[in-house]
């Protein structure tokens, strides 16, 4: 006879238990709570930052107290491509266009990665609060353009959210993740730009002048130049030869996944984003399987974005797409679960060093923030092996593997976000009743039904 089905829940992982016991989540917490305002959850609408509209484009932007784009740091618990994380060759692109046709990337194509942060499993009550309230904090930016909207008379759609919902849809449970996107995963190179704008036929050959004692047997001619372009180029290379920088560039079918009729590039190239692994290291976008592992402690460095589509032919009402810009992306404490996909080999490399004028008070606190009760990795083939060493294991915090003063991002592939005019990631419905939360009690609901601020002790930033 056989016996019956067990409902009890799967063992929680080890990884997990350790984080509690080793201390791990209460250095978080306190390490969290020292951020003050540039750390998302402390953060106030409309008193540490506000929205600001880009006159140009009509989108919208968050300008911090200063003046300046405001940059806040996230954190949460990577979650896995199932739900909804996507870092592979085809990042989150859909490979489908508007008519529902099978569409392939192409060089023009906009591809990005997307990581959804959930809430620290086993995760305590102040540590579950401080992640909470980074989406009760996107939720107080998103109801006050719910306030104009009504105002305005506008009912806009709004298909894609800073945050999304855990439970399978349909759903009327409250967002419980956070979204965020990574920058351009392929890139034209300039160089290739030039060449595909200029003229197709070849230079004709010249005789140039020669000394007369000259011992040259070859004529010299006026293509010479040519040579410096045929040159390989860091992408062309072995990855090994040089060292690598945020906004290098490489050949795309370093990924593994990189292949079939999806992919369709010409020019583009894949671009070195700013994510390191929890020594500090750069990691390879082909790596990113293997130390992105669902269960990695994530701490982010973002900008928050609102891209407004007015109404056309096709689409009679207002489209909003409301998205958080991963400028840097740093493993905190690094997961032992099986990777989405399997392990690659890397390269070697570190970071490029940018104006220490563009080293803002969030990069500031990004960039000291690293973990004691974390042990730091050795070097070896899950990132690359740059000259970054952690701030840990070097004993001197605030530096973490970097020369002090030196910011993170990369200007040379900056961009403020770019909205693809494909189908909808997915439409959030907004009128929902509170949820429970980890520790199975109700939190607490605003109007909407939305996820509201629960209270942090120590957390004060005024």
């Amino acid at each position: 006879m056989s016996q019956p089905a067990s409902n009890s829940p799967a063992p929680v992982p080890k990884m997990y238990t350790d984080r509690v016991e080793n201390g791990t989540y209460d250095e978080l917490v306190g390490k969290l709570s020292g951020l003050r305002e540039t750390f998302l959850g402390n953060a106030i609408f409309n008193k540490h930052f506000a929205p600001s509209i880009i006159e140009w484009s009509k989108n919208q932007m968050y300008r911090g107290r200063d003046g300046d784009e405001f940059r806040c740091n996230v954190f949460g618990q990577l979650a896995s491509s199932d739900e909804g994380s996507a870092y592979g060759a085809g990042g989150s692109f859909r490979f489908e266009g508007l008519d529902g046709r099978f569409e392939p990337i192409r060089d023009s194509t906009k591809v990005k990665d997307r990581l959804v942060l959930k809430c620290p499993t086993l995760a305590p009550p102040r540590l579950a609060n401080m992640f909470f309230n980074q989406i009760a904090t996107l939720n107080d930016a998103r109801e006050f353009d719910e306030g104009i909207e009504k105002g305005d008379g506008k009912d806009p759609l709004v298909y894609e959210q800073w945050t999304k919902c855990s439970a399978p849809e349909p759903s009327n449970d409250p967002a419980d993740m956070l979204c965020l996107n990574m920058g351009p995963k392929y890139v034209v190179p300039a160089s290739a730009n030039n060449k595909r704008n200029s003229n197709s036929s070849p230079p004709k050959k010249r005789l140039r002048r020669q000394d007369d004692d000259s011992d040259a047997k070859t004529p010299v001619t006026g293509n010479d130049s040519q040579k410096s372009d045929d040159s390989p180029s860091p992408s062309q290379t072995s990855s090994s030869s040089v060292s690598s920088q945020v906004g290098d560039l490489y050949e795309p079918a370093s990924q593994m996944d990189y292949g079939g009729p999806g992919f369709q590039l010409e020019q583009a190239k894949l671009v070195q984003r700013d994510v390191r692994d929890v020594s500090g290291r750069l990691v390879h976008p082909k790596d990113y399987f293997d130390v992105l592992r669902p269960g990695s402690l994530l701490l982010v460095n973002a900008t928050l974005h609102c891209f407004i589509m007015p109404p056309n032919d096709r689409m009679k009402r207002e489209r909003k797409f409301y998205q958080m810009n991963a400028h840097s992306v740093r493993v905190i404490a690094p997961s032992i679960l099986p990777a989405d996909r399997p392990r690659h080999r890397t390269t070697t490399g570190s970071r490029r060093a940018v104006n220490a004028a563009e080293y803002s008070a969030s990069t500031q606190a990004y960039e000291a923030f690293t973990l004691a009760t974390v042990a730091v990795i050795s070097p070896s083939t899950s990132a690359i092996n740059g000259t970054a060493t952690s701030a840990a294991s070097t004993g001197s915090p605030g530096t973490s593997g970097r020369a002090a003063g030196v910011a993170v991002e990369d200007d040379k592939v900056k961009e403020e976000g770019e909205v693809v005019e494909d189908a909808p990631l997915e439409y959030v419905d907004d009128a929902a009743p509170a949820s429970r939360n980890v520790n199975g009690r109700r939190g607490r609901g605003n109007a909407n039904g939305k996820r509201g601020r629960g209270a942090v002790e120590g957390m004060d930033c005024d």
